[in-house]
């Protein structure tokens, strides 16, 4: 018999992280991420206080902060010091982000720069776009704003599109951006706080990322099938997507795997992301959250309620999804729903042997 797995990563990453697994297992790793999570949400607001004192009230203009600290711990991204802001001029408003993320940041950047190339090559309309740029501050203003501070600060804004504030046309908005790129921000990015603050994010995102290898390792490998390894973000992209920090921060650990065999392909999904138990508990069916009769079928669904796991499976046997140990959500599904003849219960067994493993090492602190 037969067992072949491929990685779909570079070998030489996942390498690197299979030595650092000789040395720390999954419980290890998790006690360093409640520590470094908990001491990222404690720093984040006073970093968050100095962010919200960055935009400008030029004449006419008030901001009014918004309180997201709540929200954000349940995406699980707290521990990134981000105001959420509203500011208005009359009939004007823009709903304003700043964020300390210096990877987002630097691919704000480069998209200022991108446009300005475009447009000095003919390739874009410049009445599209206005910018706004010092040694500090690189912004431009079109439909949505977006902007960035010494490549450590991402700022978005989107502003007031009701037919009175598009009627008044940008200057107002101008206004607060001329102003805004007056803003010093030397200081939040020179001092320590934000230095250490940075450093804890990516020691996290290090420490997400060999969570998810481990859970590599309990995805079951059958006889004589193929096994292809994947992840939502993987260290050799990050910096190359929209905001990856968030990304990361809201997916990991994670990983997923396409198990094919002579007659049928399974994907299996593992998540501790806390956005992924979020949407899974809040949004559609909500199959994630406590509840329900053990066995009451409703539909397709066979509703599942035991004392490790919440979750629902199809009646055919083609996938079952769940909630294990409150801490990661299981998915174990055959792609459109056809039966595997020569294995209908490779679904139950493959779920079985991933529960078979405490699952519970792997909860995120949200």
């Amino acid at each position: 018999m037969k067992k072949s797995i491929v990685i779909t990563l570079l070998a030489s990453l996942w390498a690197t992280v299979v030595i650092a697994q000789n040395a720390e297992t999954a419980i290890d790793i998790q006690q360093k991420i409640d520590a470094i999570v908990t001491e990222a949400v404690n720093a984040a607001p006073k970093i968050e206080d100095e962010l919200f004192a960055i935009l400008p009230t030029p004449q006419g203009w008030t901001c009014q902060r918004q309180d997201l600290r709540e929200q954000n711990s349940q995406r699980g991204i707290a521990v990134i010091p981000s105001v959420s802001a509203t500011c208005t001029h009359e009939f004007t408003s823009l709903r304003i982000t700043i964020l300390l993320a210096p990877e987002t940041a630097d691919i704000y950047c480069q998209q200022v720069d991108l446009r300005q190339r475009q447009i000095a090559e003919g390739k874009v309309k410049p009445d599209l776009f206005q910018f706004f740029i010092n040694d500090t501050w690189k912004i431009q203003h079109a439909s949505v704003i977006t902007g960035c501070a010494k490549n450590g600060l991402a700022f978005t804004a989107h502003g007031d599109r009701s037919e009175q504030a598009l009627a008044r046309g940008p200057a107002v908005i101008n206004q607060f951006l001329e102003a805004l790129v007056l803003s010093d921000v030397s200081s939040i990015l020179n001092e320590a706080d934000a230095s250490a603050q940075v450093e804890r994010l990516n020691h996290l995102t290090d420490l997400l990322f060999k969570q998810s290898w481990n859970m590599v390792k309990i995805i079951p490998t059958p006889s004589e099938a193929v096994v292809t390894i994947m992840r939502p973000v993987s260290q050799e992209i990050r910096g190359k997507i929209i905001a990856p920090l968030l990304l990361e921060l809201g997916a990991a650990p994670a990983v997923t795997a396409n198990i094919t065999t002579k007659d049928c392909k399974v994907m299996v999904t593992l998540s501790a992301g806390p956005n992924s138990l979020l949407e899974a508990k809040t949004t559609g069916q909500r199959w994630a959250r406590k509840g329900g009769v053990d066995g009451h079928i409703e539909g397709v669904f066979l509703r599942r309620n035991t004392d490790r796991f919440v979750g629902q499976e199809r009646v055919d046997g083609t996938g079952i999804e769940a909630l294990v140990d409150d801490s990661v959500l299981v998915r174990v599904i055959i792609p459109g729903n056809k039966p595997c003849v020569n294995d209908p219960k490779i679904v139950q067994t493959l779920f079985d042997q991933i529960i078979s493993h405490d699952l519970s090492v792997f909860k995120r602190p949200m």
